[in-house]
Parts: structure tokens; C-alpha cells; sequence
């Protein structure tokens, strides 16, 4: 895997960097527009990015803003003014440096950087999943306790028992942020009781992580450690807690298929795609602590579909990288927020605060799917930065981007309703040819919008 990025659109510049990197042991891939960055971006996973500001379709700022902290950025660029370095600077980036460049320069910056966060990486957990271990219960008890660790996490056939049904238990990290599980079950028709005991699973975290989990098909009793209660989970309900340490008991329906579907998503990944206090305010809708264990909330069919894109049917064969699972994992919470129907926290300037309000609700409607930023500042009469950064901070993503969501999540609830054509559907939501839209969709979703239709 190559560990840098060049994003620079002067061919000669960008051939002259990957050259000399190359020349010093350090091999880089080049791209010459905003749009090659992300897909190069989506696919692999660079230690430091090398960026130009002025690209053919965008600012290399708000690309810097998008990457992720573990990300090393060194901006170069022809913006030299001391407001315009600072503006640079402010994203994130750990060097500034103005055309024309000394090449050994900017190769003893990546070194730095590089050690750095090798160094970060060596004092850190390899990810958020440590250990796990798996307790056969009921008619299953007594098969082998079976302990996974994070570098052999995979698939568990489910014991042979007297009733003869069957299933898997399947535990996989992807990246180190997030960690998926699915329990499927599949009983003998003709079971007396409502539910069979299968397992208690126990997971340990390298750090406290938003644990949800959901029906996919059949029901759930899942037995919740820290009031002691039974909780029946069952489709359109999802299970809620913060933990580091969570410990589930569950029993699966006797009676039908059943399949539940888990997502652990760690503490510093919330913080790093959600803003500090929209993670407070959703924690609170959600009623959530480590304290009070485990909580139930209702769902709508959507946030569901939402929910399960995050977690792929086959944990072993899909290869998503977690940037790409980073975004749908924002769009499930943003959405799952409104499906809550709660407000949001105030920020301190209330004017400011009042505006952000309207505007969120005009962009809730499609009449708004047109408004650039520059139309909005001017109607609210306040600078475009400060209306972007007040949205950001509210609601947790960039004003663009929450346009972007909302046409996706349109598009996606008329393809999940009617049966209008996908082309009809493409264009009505800004795109031309049904192809860019398909692409589109599957890299936000995680599936084709064909796949709705099946």
C-alpha cells in the first residue's frame, strides 16, 4: 500500500514529488482532481496527503476538512498571503508550504509526520475490538466456550443441539473504529417454546463504543446486564448502549428465521464525524450512558435499511473500506435523529441559532435542493463561513454535504416506496445519466438502488 497522496493538478509538479519520494524510499500515487482524491481516498488508506489548493473542480481546503485525523496533511500551494496560510493551517493540515518548493523539504516534513503517527499508532490498540468470547446456553450448553480474538474474529457455527436447528455467529473489526456482529438462526419448524437460548456474547473494547443492534427478520430476548431486565427486540425496534464491555445473553425465536444484526462504533469515531455537541444532544434522545445500560427505541422501515447498510450480509467476503462505512454510518445517525423528532441543542449566539433553525428546516424541504451557500448567507445576512460553520457545529456536517444527504435519503425513500423508474428517479435528483447516480448511491449507501427494487 502506498503511504502518500500527491492531489495536484500541474502534471509536471505532481510527476517531480512522486519522483523524489520515490527516489527517498517513500512510494506515492498521484491524482490530479478533487474527484480521484475521494475515490483513491475510498479505496485505500494513505498516511499523508499532499495538496494543491486550486484543483480543476474545487478547494483543496474543504477536501483537507474532509479527512480523517489520522491523516497527515501538507498543503502546498501558490496562496502565500499570511490569511490565506492560516485559513490552511486552521483545517487540520500540518505544514503550509508555498510555490515554488524545496523538494528535500517537503520529503523531511512526510518523514516527520510519518514517525509521528506510526508512533500514535504503536501506543494506541490495533482497534476497537480486543477479545471476545462466546458462551453456548440452553440446549447448547454443552459445547466448548469459545474465545475470539481480534486477529482470528470470524464465523462460529452455532452447536448442534436436540432440536436441530442451525446458524452462525459472525464477529469482524473493519478498520479500527468499528466492529460488526450477525447472529443468524434458523430452527426446526414445530418448536412449543417462543424462543430457543442460543449464546452470551461478551466483547471487549479497547475504549467505551455506541453499541446498536437490530432485527433483521424474527425477534430477539436479549437478557440487558446492568438492570438485570429481558429485553424483547423485534423488527422495527433497535437496542441502544454505551459500553466498553457489553455482555448480551439472547435467546432467538423458536418459531421463524431469525437474524440480528450488531454495529459497534468506538468513542473517538463519533467524535471525529460528529460534532461534540450533536453527540450530546443525540446521546440524550437516545437516553443512552454506561451508566443506565441498555434502552429500546422504535424505527421507521427506512432508518432500518439505513442501519443495515452499515452492517453487509456476508462479514467476510465485503472488503468496504471504513471511510466509505464512515458515511453511511453518519447518514444512519443523522437520519435516525429526525426519525426521533427531537430538537437540537441551542448554539450560544441565539440569533445565529434562530437562522440555523429556519435554514434546517428549509433544506428539509425539495424546493431547496438548488440553494447554494452564497444564496443562503445573503438571505440571512451573515457571511457564508459563519453560516457553515454554525450549521457544522449544530448539526454535524457542512451544509453541502446535509444537501447531499437529503438527496440521497430521497432517493432512496422513493426508490424503497414507488416503483418509478431508477432514471426517472436519477434525473429528477441532479443527474443526467442513470450511471453517475448509481454510482453515487452505491458509494453512499453501500448497494446499487437496483437492489431496493429486488
Amino acid at each position: 500500500m502506498k503511504s502518500v497522496l500527491v492531489v495536484e493538478d500541474e502534471v509536471y509538479l505532481r510527476d517531480a514529488i512522486i519522483s523524489y519520494l520515490a527516489l527517498e524510499g517513500v512510494e506515492a500515487d498521484g491524482a490530479a482532481t478533487l474527484k480521484e482524491a475521494r475515490e483513491l481516498i475510498f479505496k485505500g488508506n494513505y498516511t499523508v496527503v499532499v495538496l494543491d489548493l486550486n484543483l480543476p473542480d474545487g478547494d483543496g481546503v474543504e477536501f483537507a476538512k474532509e479527512l480523517p485525523e489520522t491523516t497527515g496533511v501538507i498543503i502546498v500551494s501558490a496562496r502565500g498571503a499570511l490569511h490565506q496560510r492560516l485559513e490552511g493551517l486552521r483545517t487540520g493540515a500540518d505544514a503550509y508550504l508555498v510555490k515554488p518548493i524545496d523538494l528535500p523539504e517537503l520529503f523531511v516534513i512526510v518523514t516527520n509526520i510519518r514517525e509521528r503517527l506510526d508512533e500514535a499508532s504503536e501506543k494506541k490498540d490495533k482497534g476497537l475490538f480486543k477479545e471476545g468470547t462466546v458462551t453456548w446456553l440452553g440446549e447448547y450448553a454443552a459445547a466448548s466456550t469459545c474465545h475470539i480474538e481480534s486477529s482470528d474474529a470470524g464465523i462460529l457455527d452455532i452447536p448442534r443441539g436436540e432440536s436441530g436447528g442451525s446458524g452462525t455467529i459472525q464477529i469482524l473489526p473493519i478498520g479500527s473504529d468499528i466492529s460488526v456482529c450477525s447472529i443468524a438462526y434458523s430452527p426446526v419448524p414445530g418448536a412449543v417454546d417462543p424462543y430457543h437460548h442460543i449464546a452470551s456474547i461478551r466483547m471487549t473494547f479497547s475504549e467505551p463504543a455506541l453499541v446498536l443492534a437490530a432485527m433483521d427478520a424474527g425477534k430477539a430476548m436479549i437478557s440487558e446486564k446492568v438492570n438485570g431486565a429481558d429485553i424483547e427486540l423485534e423488527q422495527g425496534m433497535m437496542l441502544f448502549e454505551l459500553t466498553q464491555e457489553p455482555l448480551f445473553p439472547f435467546a432467538l425465536d423458536a418459531q421463524a428465521v431469525s437474524k440480528v444484526r450488531m454495529l459497534c462504533i468506538s468513542r473517538t469515531l463519533l467524535y471525529n464525524i460528529l460534532e461534540l455537541d450533536y453527540i450530546e444532544s443525540l446521546k440524550q434522545q437516545l437516553q443512552v450512558s454506561r451508566e443506565t445500560g441498555a434502552t429500546l427505541v422504535p424505527i421507521s422501515k427506512m432508518v432500518e435499511t439505513l442501519f443495515q447498510s452499515c452492517v453487509p450480509d456476508n462479514l467476510e467476503s465485503d472488503k468496504q473500506q471504513p471511510l466509505g462505512l464512515h458515511s453511511r454510518i453518519l447518514t444512519f445517525l443523522n437520519s435516525l435523529a429526525e426519525n426521533l423528532e427531537h430538537g437540537n441543542p441551542a448554539v450560544k449566539q441565539e440569533g445565529l441559532a434562530e437562522k440555523l433553525q429556519q435554514l434546517y428546516e428549509e433544506l428539509l424541504q425539495p424546493a431547496a435542493e438548488n440553494m447554494t451557500l452564497h444564496d443562503m448567507a445573503d438571505r440571512f445576512n451573515c457571511s457564508a463561513k459563519t453560516l457553515n460553520d454554525g450549521f457544522k457545529k449544530l448539526y454535524g456536517q457542512s451544509i453541502v454535504s446535509f444537501q447531499f444527504n437529503q438527496r440521497m435519503l430521497a432517493a432512496h425513500e422513493e426508490l424503497f416506496a414507488t416503483r418509478t423508474p431508477i432514471k426517472t428517479i436519477a434525473f429528477k435528483y441532479g443527474y443526467s445519466h442513470v450511471n453517475h447516480f448509481t454510482t453515487a448511491f452505491r458509494k453512499h449507501f453501500g448497494y446499487t438502488p437496483g437492489s431496493l427494487r429486488k
